[in-house]
């Protein structure tokens, strides 16, 4: 793979319930994974193990701007704002006005006069960010935020914010649920709700669908988010397949929805409320406290994934947490993490980490040249490396504080966690319980994409000029 991309600077990676795309500079669009449907759009069903470019858009000299995977579909933009949708048809959601599988790019007409910035593809249901700040979408009915009883077969206009305009959109990879971000920093969701991923409790304001399930036919604005302190200045809202997240401005994240596997990020799960099936969840934004720095870095991304997050800051440090089986975390082994916990193999790469996407099992890295560490980088490396001065860490007062930080950072989150060392400021440290249960109900697919790696190896690093895609799969 890296001799693929040595001639083409990636801008984009994307993850769906079984595939995953590339973006090229040059706006050509590369899948692979599982070819079911036609999702990859190579004209046939065949599993692809290696990023191939999608030449049917390739040939009609189509260049991209924007992909996204979703569970069994592929959708993009081009430079111009049409979107072109591939993969499987059912509930109308290749927006191409019937329910047919597509196993090549097919141009999504009714959308024509509208220049498109952003296409976001969910589970079933497809949404559309206009450049005027408009939303369209389509697909099956529950979740396309209309109120309609039929499927919708053709991307409509979501007329229900009476003339608001919006920002953001997200739709989880595989996922039932929509959460937007309007123009003046409202956040509204809307679609299933059974773990309270919407923001909301399942009460007489949740109602449910024929099938039992509690849901949103019709956007609502999250008030949570909205009033009893001072604003949040929302910047992000991301989407997963149980549970959202926004990021703040100062770069706090809230979070709420299914923690089965401690994809919240917030503690043990057998310490959550449970809904009728007996899943563990949290049904209004909660701030992850971990992820509270105190120093200059912040988060600058989030991703959700099936049942796993992950943490950019702006210093570059990868935090990730939630389901481990399918090395998704990519720490090197197979654990679950109920806390963010540092990825310490993308730290030692000392790469500018520009883009980060969660699948359903499986994480996607695009990361830039290596930069040149700040000294407090260096003072940690050698604190931690040495083992009689890390033991021995009362003098921590008489540390600069942003070094100070960093370590109380590391006791909470790296290997050292489970040396127990206190340090004087800090107290005692919680510990991570893990959650290794297995959902039986649960609806994530796992990722089959290959990637050549050793057992425990999780990470693959590979070359795109200026630019590399990490990859952590699933075997």
């Amino acid at each position: 793979m890296s001799q693929l991309f040595m001639q083409h600077s990636v801008t984009q990676v994307c993850c769906g319930g079984q595939h995953a795309a590339i973006l090229t500079e040059s706006g050509h669009v590369y899948t692979w994974g599982r070819g079911g449907f036609g999702r990859l759009g190579h004209g046939d069903d065949a599993l692809q193990a290696t990023p191939k470019r999608v030449d049917a858009l390739a040939l009609e000299h189509v260049k991209c701007k924007q992909v996204a995977c979703g569970f069994a579909y592929t959708a993009a933009v081009t430079m111009e704002g049409q979107v072109y949708t591939w993969g499987a048809g059912e509930n109308g959601r290749l927006g191409l006005g019937d329910e047919l599988d597509k196993m090549r790019p097919g141009h999504v007409k009714d959308l024509a006069r509208y220049p498109v910035k952003e296409i976001f593809a969910g589970s079933v249901h497809t949404c559309a960010l206009l450049e005027d700040g408009r939303i369209f979408s389509w697909g099956k009915c529950e979740y396309t935020g209309h109120g309609l009883q039929q499927d919708v077969l053709s991307p409509l206009h979501l007329d229900a914010f009476q003339g608001q305009l919006f920002a953001q959109v997200s739709v989880g990879p595989g996922g039932y649920h929509t959460i937007t971000l309007s123009t003046t920093g409202e956040v509204y969701t809307w679609g299933h709700n059974r773990v309270g991923q919407l923001g909301y409790t399942n009460n007489e304001e949740v109602p449910r669908n024929n099938e039992g399930a509690h849901f949103l036919p019709t956007p609502r604005r999250v008030k949570t988010l909205a009033g009893g302190g001072p604003p949040l200045r929302i910047q992000k809202v991301i989407a997963g397949w149980g549970h959202s997240a926004v990021v703040c401005g100062n770069g706090d994240v809230y979070i709420c929805g299914r923690n089965f596997q401690g994809q919240l990020g917030l503690g043990d799960p057998k310490n959550f409320e449970r809904n009728e099936r007996n899943h563990p969840y949290l049904a209004h934004f909660r701030v992850i406290t971990d992820l509270q720095t105190g120093g200059q870095q912040k988060v600058k991304q989030f991703a959700c994934g099936g049942e796993h997050s992950a943490a950019l800051l702006n210093n570059d440090e990868v935090y990730t947490f939630g389901a481990g089986a399918r090395g998704q975390l990519g720490h090197g082994d197979s654990r679950n993490e109920a806390y963010p916990r540092l990825n310490q193999t993308m730290r030692a790469t000392r790469r500018v980490i520009k883009d980060v996407a969660c699948g359903n099992n499986c994480t996607v890295m695009l990361v830039g040249a290596h930069r040149i560490p700040p000294l407090t980088e260096y003072c940690l490396e050698f604190i931690t490396q040495n083992w009689s001065l890390y033991r021995h860490i009362d003098f921590a007062e008489a540390l600069p504080h942003d070094l100070f930080l960093a370590l109380r950072r590391l006791q909470h989150h790296s290997s050292f966690h489970d040396l127990s060392i206190s340090i004087s400021r800090q107290g005692s440290d919680q510990g991570m319980d893990q959650e290794d249960d297995q959902d039986e109900d649960q609806e994530v697919d796992d990722c089959l994409v290959s990637v050549a790696f050793s057992s425990m190896s999780f990470w693959e690093e590979t070359a795109v000029s200026n630019a590399s895609a990490c990859t952590s799969f699933s075997q």
